[in-house]
């Protein structure tokens, strides 16, 4: 198995959060394979690089953030728009590699989440 798995049951809150981004896009945005992905949640692991956990509760934030104004298929489709504020790019593309949470990108994509629940941005 793939370096991040460890034996151990995922939190109930990586289930709602792979229910909502999908194993695609989850697992481009922790930067682990499909399969690692799927091993994950399938052999009831957990995340054992602190980097990528960090990730995931970052992807939560968004997505709770998310969840008020899209439903699940609108969140994963919002990771994926162009938006002008991040500079004609993509959330997906910017929460891709060895990305960290405090890294100035990822905090334009949080913000940008913030911004569509306030009403201030689509």
């Amino acid at each position: 198995m793939d370096d991040i798995l460890e034996r151990f049951v995922p939190s109930r809150k990586y289930q709602e959060l792979y229910s909502i981004l999908g194993l695609k896009l989850l697992s481009h945005c922790i930067n682990v394979s499909q399969s690692a992905m799927s091993q994950f949640f399938l052999f009831k692991a957990r995340v054992t690089r602190k980097s990528r956990n960090d990730r995931f509760k970052f992807l939560e934030k968004i997505a709770k953030v998310l969840i008020g104004a899209y439903n699940k298929r609108g969140v994963r489709s919002w990771f994926y728009r162009k938006r002008k504020q991040l500079n004609n790019r993509a959330p997906v593309e910017i929460l891709k590699g060895e990305w960290r949470p405090l890294h100035p990108g990822p905090q334009k994509v949080l913000a940008l989440a913030k911004s569509i629940s306030d009403g201030n941005a689509a």
